[in-house]
């Protein structure tokens, strides 16, 4: 009688002895992995193609000398892998069941990610104060401010290529 109310309640709460009406399901978690690979991949080779075609279209002016900086990306590349590194350290103090290391590892984990934030800030502000965001050529160039950097390039029927468009209005000059 004591089993017989015992499954009883069991059943009542969900609780069912056996296959509890689950099938087994195959391991998808690689396929997860590359589907989510192949994607991120395509999204950056996206964003390379309009930088390219970008480029392409828009080309730096005569005597212009364009400028990679490398410093301050290749800081946050290493901020940004050594993190990665620590996280992974953090994971595995928690299933050894380390809490006081995982929490150390986190806490330098939190720290690289904050440095990272400022040396981004750090980037973006000197960018905005030498004048070298990435689309500020094409937002002059339709205001028609510096016309040697917009007027370098015209297409056979006098009209002017203004930052990558053709057409427009004909010059007179």
């Amino acid at each position: 009688m004591t089993s017989t109310l015992s499954q009883a309640s069991d059943e009542a709460s969900g609780e069912v002895s056996g296959d509890h009406g689950h099938e087994e399901h195959g391991d998808y978690r690689m396929f997860g992995l590359a589907t989510f690979l192949v994607a991120d991949a395509m999204t950056f080779a996206g964003f390379f193609a309009a930088y390219l075609t970008f480029k392409a279209v828009n080309p730096l002016p005569a005597g212009a000398i364009f400028e990679l900086e490398l410093p301050l990306p290749i800081l946050n590349t290493v901020l940004l892998l050594v993190s990665s590194a620590t996280f992974h350290k953090a994971g595995q103090a928690i299933r050894q069941g380390d809490h006081g290391r995982c929490r150390r590892w986190l806490l330098i984990s939190a720290g690289l990610g904050i440095a990272f934030l400022v040396s981004q800030m750090v980037e973006y502000f000197t960018a905005i104060r030498t004048r070298r965001q990435p689309l500020r050529q094409h937002v002059l160039c339709r205001n028609r401010l510096p016309r040697t950097a917009c007027d370098s390039r015209r297409t056979d029927d006098s009209h002017r290529v203004v930052a990558g468009q053709t057409g427009g209005r004909p010059h007179h000059g």
